[in-house]
């Protein structure tokens, strides 16, 4: 199981709000509840 709750944490420190995600669709973690905005996905 992947976690992202503390980089999600320290990329909302230091003032990331909109981002562009380089994943597969199939495991989008949801950032929105951390503050983050995924505005694109690039997938691998």
């Amino acid at each position: 199981v992947r976690t992202y709750g503390i980089g999600a944490q320290i990329l909302r420190d230091l003032g990331v709000r909109d981002m562009r995600l380089l994943s597969s669709p199939l495991r989008l973690p949801s950032m929105e509840g951390f503050g983050l905005n995924i505005v694109e996905i690039l997938a691998k």
